[in-house]
């Protein structure tokens, strides 16, 4: 399948607006179902590149290193800015921008985002279709999200005094399922007929929980945020709470999740 290595699409071409009126091919594409993050391009055909006046992609990375930079192109964990000296976050209290998350039905996730720029006076929180779901005068923005059966996402517009678009962030996606997570801890429960967690920022060395309602065998899998197959193994399951251990080698490809079967 294609869809998990379209990583982003272009939302700054130069001084164009991809994301926005009727050339809003960003929202498009997530309202079809693609998880594509927000990227900037200048459009150079000169050679004074890296202007500060063009418009440009940053990298949430730990390091500026090519491995790090896949890393955040593979977890969307990336933004377009207008303003060069532009700084966003956007996440959830326990998950980082570019998450795909799967939460309970009728749970609730908080949003959170800061910009850091002289130049922005606005924030936007947009949903599917393109649905404003919260505006901000200033630079901070919170928002507790109801979680529904259908996938939702949602990013960050930033603007100026004048309503032009400084910055894009990349989506965090929420859908339902069987799955719940304290906000404050980040330990997550799943129950038997939940059949995935995608994606799942566990820490070397962590605990995940699942809950079960049934005791027996069972098939514990651990995959990457591509959906590919790091660890598999088979446990005794009790009623009640279980723990498998995040370890280096359970997280040497990327972002874990986990199945029961």
């Amino acid at each position: 399948k294609a869809e998990p290595f379209m990583v982003g699409i272009e939302v700054f071409n130069g001084g164009s607006d991809y994301a926005a009126g009727d050339r809003a091919f960003y929202q498009q594409a997530l309202d079809s179902g693609w998880h594509v993050g927000a990227v900037a391009s200048e459009d150079h055909h000169g050679y004074n590149w890296n202007n500060e006046e063009d418009p440009k992609t940053v990298f949430i990375s730990d390091g500026l290193t090519l491995e790090g930079m896949k890393e955040a192109m593979k977890t969307r964990n990336f933004y377009a800015v207008r303003d060069h000296g532009l700084r966003m976050n956007f996440t959830t209290t326990t998950a980082p921008m570019g998450s795909q998350l799967v939460r309970k039905t009728g749970s609730f996730v908080t949003l959170l985002a800061d910009v850091e720029s002289i130049n922005v006076s606005k924030l936007e929180l947009i949903t599917n279709t393109g649905v404003v779901v919260q505006t901000i005068e200033g630079n901070l923005l919170k928002q507790k999200i109801e979680v529904t059966d259908n996938e939702k996402w949602y990013y960050i517009r930033a603007t100026d005094s004048t309503d032009r678009t400084m910055a894009y962030s990349s989506p965090i996606w929420i859908k339902g399922g069987g799955t719940i997570v304290d906000e404050n801890t980040g330990i997550v429960s799943q129950t038997l007929e939940s059949d995935q967690l995608f994606p799942n920022p566990v820490s070397s060395g962590k605990e995940l929980t699942y809950n079960t309602t049934h005791s027996g065998t069972a098939t514990i899998t651990i995959k990457n945020a591509l959906g590919q197959l790091i660890t598999s193994s088979t446990v005794m399951l009790k009623t009640g709470n279980n723990t498998i251990l995040a370890t280096d080698q359970t997280l040497q490809a990327g972002r874990s999740e986990g199945s029961t079967s």
